[in-house]
């Protein structure tokens, strides 16, 4: 027999309400954690239209949370997705993949960039189909999400983690890739270029730290066995 001790009241009520035999073993130790979880009577008789309505009020008010949660969450990453998408799409057939434009970076500035960023410079179609490749991947995981599939949720779950470290790493990069304005070939006075770089690492930082938030409280949820439990 499962053990359900670990369970919230939102599973043991529907773990009950699905048992085929509300006399087995297994229903009459659901009806123990239930008395101790919504503070019954240990007398209480749970074949009483009383506390059936209870439980079912139980179940479908937390199950419509749940789904209303997982709806809403799923198309906002649809929506989101799928812009970047057409984006992606529209920026490679009207700019080019690996324009001109992009190799004029390194004139603007005077002295050696990074080794990685002047990879990215170097490679520009290479990063733009594996950005099209995850963006495509992430959306089509968010239409698996609305679904409710489990492999879409366990995918899901991967790419917020991918998202969370994306953006540990993003200040990180501001501050020993990506180019000090002090650098550019241009003059700019040294107050102006220091002020520019003290502020891009801070919106950088900010930024990070609220999608870090956001995004850890979703894998939260989408880790959690409430919500685990709704997908197929």
């Amino acid at each position: 027999m499962e053990d359900y001790t670990g369970y919230s009241t939102y599973l043991l009520v529907k773990k009950y309400l699905t048992q085929d035999d509300k006399n087995s073993a297994e229903a009459r130790e659901i009806e123990k954690l239930l008395v101790e979880d919504l503070n019954l009577s240990k007398r209480t008789d749970f074949s009483t239209s009383a506390i059936q309505e209870k439980l079912t009020k139980i179940y479908n008010g937390e199950n419509q949370k749940i789904a209303k949660f997982i709806k809403i969450s799923a198309w906002v990453f649809i929506v989101l997705t799928g812009f970047q998408v057409l984006k992606a799409i529209s920026s490679g057939l009207f700019q080019g993949i690996g324009s001109d434009g992009i190799f004029q970076i390194k004139n603007f500035f005077s002295g050696n960039l990074n080794p990685m960023l002047e990879f990215y410079i170097q490679h520009p179609a290479l990063f733009y189909f594996l950005s099209l490749i995850i963006i495509l991947a992430m959306f089509l995981t968010s239409i698996g999400v609305l679904r409710k599939y489990n492999l879409a949720r366990k995918i899901g779950v991967v790419f917020l983690g991918y998202k969370i470290l994306q953006n540990i790493v993003e200040p990180l990069l501001v501050k020993f890739i990506y180019p000090n304005p002090n650098d550019l070939a241009i003059s700019i006075p040294k107050s102006i270029a220091d002020s520019i770089y003290q502020s891009t690492i801070l919106i950088s930082l900010f930024g990070s730290i609220i999608f870090i938030i956001i995004y850890g409280w979703l894998l939260y949820k989408y880790t959690n066995q409430d919500i685990v439990s709704e997908f197929k």
